[in-house]
């Protein structure tokens, strides 16, 4: 078994910009993670992206964070890198993750 028995995959999406290529093959843009549920720690990370490089760096990102205590400096780090037109998009992806993973850890934001 590739992952421990603590760790969930959950699955962030968002509405794309019409004019991203993003929008016309898929829709909608998406973000799943692979996560440990006892240290909080991102242990994969892969989007929908049209280019390979795109979700090479965000999951580089991404991978090895803690979705907790890192998520201020994961949403800047997208600020300050990322610069494609679906900035805004995975910014919201990331927030959607933070927020299923607070609510099925039963925290409260």
């Amino acid at each position: 078994m590739k992952y421990k028995q603590s760790s969930v995959y959950i699955c962030g999406t968002a509405k794309i910009n019409e004019g991203s290529v993003i929008n016309h093959v898929y829709k909608k843009f998406f973000i799943s993670i692979i996560i440990d549920m006892e240290n909080d720690i991102i242990l994969n990370a892969e989007c929908n992206s049209i280019l390979s490089i795109t979700s090479e760096f965000i999951s580089d990102i991404l991978i090895g964070k803690n979705l907790i205590t890192d998520f201020e400096d994961i949403l800047l780090n997208i600020s300050k890198r990322y610069f494609g037109l679906s900035q805004k998009a995975i910014i919201v992806t990331i927030k959607d993750m933070h927020n299923q993973y607070c609510m099925l850890k039963g925290i409260k934001l």
